[in-house]
């Protein structure tokens, strides 16, 4: 039988449990929501577990000659030139003088530069692709009519992987561009984002949308 009468519910306060109890008790709570909003903040979305994103936005940006040689780019040194020879390890080359064209390194092997998802070529990447090992890889050898490029506008993105002169790992990135009236009037690279852990991807939101 229980012998407990309704007012024993209301039972007077000790300190195991009034209001330091409960204030102590509210903090502890507050301290782990803390943490686990902590934790969330730095996972980020599915494919770039681990990340470890690399950003170079150039203090000028890096044009591209309207020329059969382009520009080279050392994506890890932060260089760039006219001349494969003026930039040893290049990763990156774009070129073409009638159209936009890009040219494969000797490492990695194979194909480098990502087709654009349901597009014939390198193309512009819709914003929020994820730029991985996933993807369907192209020699560059022209830059693909879809997705549409946005002429006089700096929202255009490209996809490409290369080596880590460090540790041969192939690294996955993404590099924006702007473009005047066509695909070879006044273009230029305006950044270039990476991801420094091997086989782990990047979205291209990591470049600036604007």
């Amino acid at each position: 039988m229980n012998n407990r009468s309704h007012s024993d519910r209301f039972e007077a306060e000790t300190p195991e449990n009034g209001p330091s109890s409960l204030k102590q008790r509210l903090s502890k709570h507050f301290k782990a929501c803390t943490k686990a909003a902590t934790l969330v903040a730095g996972l980020v979305a599915a494919g770039e577990s681990s990340a470890a994103i690399v950003n170079w936005v150039p203090g000028t940006p890096i044009a591209i000659p309207a020329t059969t040689a382009g520009v080279y780019i050392n994506v890890q040194t932060e260089t760039s030139g006219v001349s494969p020879a003026g930039v040893p390890g290049w990763d990156l080359n774009p070129w073409n003088a009638s159209s936009l064209s890009w040219f494969n390194p000797t490492l990695p092997g194979g194909n480098v530069y990502m087709q654009a998802p349901g597009g014939t070529g390198v193309g512009n990447l819709p914003y929020g692709t994820l730029i991985d090992g996933t993807a369907t890889w192209a020699n560059g050898s022209v830059a693909g009519a879809t997705p549409a490029w946005n002429l006089n506008s700096s929202k255009n993105y490209v996809g490409f992987q290369f080596q880590n002169e460090n540790t041969a790992w192939s690294i996955m990135a993404g590099h924006k561009f702007n473009f005047g009236a066509d695909l070879v009037t006044n273009r230029s690279i305006l950044q270039i984002s990476w991801e420094d852990v091997a086989g782990v991807g990047i979205y291209n939101t990591r470049l600036l949308y604007n």
